[in-house]
């Protein structure tokens, strides 16, 4: 009979770490792998479902666990932890009295006689001092040897344990509390001393991982890892809570992606949460303005509101901003080479939100200009110079005037000259703000007259009606001729009477 005492602070001997596949959580317990781990490092050769140290010695203090693996995965032990008080001698006492030579860890009794039933204890020692153990009572079974057993858990009966031995492998949170055991015999029974059995849980570390978006979009399914103390990283069960303050419309910049406990399966696992961090980076926003006006003397301003806007998030509206050409002169203008922006461009919610792209062309097309001749002079066998001074220019703006220019007829004989046909700009015109800032329409009609008697006609039926200078003659045989009297300018002539031949003269 081996009598195996409940000691209070007795150290650790020989110590079997067990792990049962039962309590893997796998399709089945064929083809598991076992390794053991000591705080953290692995074992060599440490490869079965229990671990057995022979002799305990200070070196073997530490956190064990066992990974267990197969086909579907590993999953990893709650943690052993093995502490020692240093070497131990052993004295056993039985009803109080000294057994002699009885000194090991265990006390054999091999043949019981009537002599050995009583009060078992053992005194435990080493350097530090002593403790006592429980006691143990070895007695007779009156009335037969059928004895059963029924242990109990914080005094409820435990199903199933009704042998001489209790074994929980794989113990988690929910295995904690006070254990006992009855053993009964037909005339009674006995109940053990309790036992307190604490589980203590792996630390792991549920660290939320960064994350960023642009300004105006939903945020990221957020991501998280669960590493335990040894490194490793574990997947307990469940998720943890990963939450931001950040909304679509929270502004550039950073935000706390806060992590909690969630559904996380807390049975194996006390948990420290590491926040993560959001980043908040600005949307991309193209603003242009494509936009003309006609020359009036002065820059070409262009505001937001004459503004596209690309990129803006929904219900965001430009509120200021604007380009200014660089010139007032007719042209096309470019940002940023011949424009500038003249008012800095914001939205409702801020420009800071936004990475923005400008573009500018901006166009001031030449204004319309008439410039008009009229002029004339006698004949004197010489052309027509017409100069700007003698110029009508209907269309010039903001003071603009005329500079230069001319037109000059195509001949010196008398007549009528019209541009382009029969007359030329000989010099070109010129306005003090710049003729290229105007399309220009010519217009010039130059006369040269004549000091000889005119006459011509114009017939409307029977009427031809004469237009004339100087004095006029009529004859009948365009020899002998006499004036018409009363005639002046012009004189009408009925051409169904007779037929008479018409000049004009000076007087003699």
């Amino acid at each position: 009979m081996n009598i195996k005492p409940i000691t209070r602070t007795a150290g650790i001997i020989m110590m079997t770490l067990l792990m049962s596949s039962a309590g893997a959580a796998y399709a089945d317990s064929d083809g598991l792998t076992y390794q053991w781990y000591k705080n953290g490092e692995p074992i060599p050769g440490a490869n079965q479902a229990e671990y057995t140290i022979a002799k305990v010695t200070d070196a073997d203090e530490g956190a064990y666990a066992v990974v267990v693996s197969n086909e579907y995965g590993e999953t990893l032990s709650y943690a052993a932890y093995l502490t020692t008080i240093g070497n131990l001698s052993y004295q056993w006492y039985k009803d109080g009295e000294l057994i002699p030579g009885a000194t090991n860890s265990v006390l054999e009794i091999n043949e019981v006689i009537g002599e050995d039933y009583g009060r078992y204890s053992v005194a435990v020692s080493n350097a530090n001092g002593e403790t006592l153990s429980y006691a143990a009572y070895l007695e007779p079974y009156p009335g037969g040897d059928t004895l059963t057993y029924q242990w109990y858990k914080d005094g409820t009966p435990i199903k199933g344990a009704t042998h001489s031995d209790y074994t929980i492998r794989n113990a988690t949170l929910k295995d904690a509390g006070s254990y006992y055991v009855t053993a009964t015999v037909e005339t009674g029974s006995v109940t053990s001393d309790t036992a307190q059995l604490d589980v203590a849980k792996w630390k792991a570390s549920v660290i939320a991982k960064d994350a960023d978006r642009l300004y105006g979009e939903k945020n990221p399914e957020f991501d998280y890892s669960i590493i335990d103390e040894t490194g490793k990283i574990v997947n307990p069960g469940g998720k943890p809570a990963l939450t931001t303050t950040a909304v679509e419309t929270s502004p550039v910049g950073k935000y706390p992606i806060n992590a909690s406990a969630g559904t996380l399966d807390d049975q194996k696992y006390e948990y420290t949460f590491v926040d993560g961090t959001l980043v908040i980076d600005p949307a991309k926003l193209t603003i242009s303005v494509n936009n003309a006006k006609v020359y009036d003397g002065t820059a070409m301003v262009s505001d937001h509101t004459q503004a596209t806007a690309s990129g803006l998030i929904p219900g965001d509206s430009l509120i200021a901003g604007s380009f200014t050409s660089s010139g007032s002169d007719a042209g096309s203008y470019s940002y940023p080479s011949t424009a500038v922006i003249s008012t800095p461009f914001n939205t409702a919610t801020g420009i800071s939100n936004y990475e923005v792209t400008y573009s500018a062309q901006q166009m001031i097309t030449p204004a319309p200009l008439t410039i008009t001749i009229n002029d004339s002079k006698a004949f004197d066998n010489s052309v027509l110079v017409t100069d700007y001074t003698k110029a009508v220019a209907s269309g010039l703006v903001a003071g603009d005037a005329l500079t230069a220019g001319q037109f000059t007829t195509g001949g010196s004989e008398a007549g009528t000259y019209i541009y382009p046909e029969s007359s030329s700009i000989t010099v070109p015109f010129e306005t003090e703000n710049g003729i290229s800032n105007y399309t220009v329409t010519y217009s010039a009609t130059q006369k040269i007259t004549s000091d000889a008697p005119q006459i011509t006609f114009t017939v409307h039926g029977n009427i031809m009606k004469l237009t004339f200078t100087g004095l006029l003659y009529e004859s009948d045989d365009a020899i002998h001729w006499r004036r018409v009297e009363g005639a002046k300018d012009t004189f009408e002539v009925d051409m169904t009477q007779s037929k008479k031949f018409y000049l004009s003269a000076v007087e003699n």
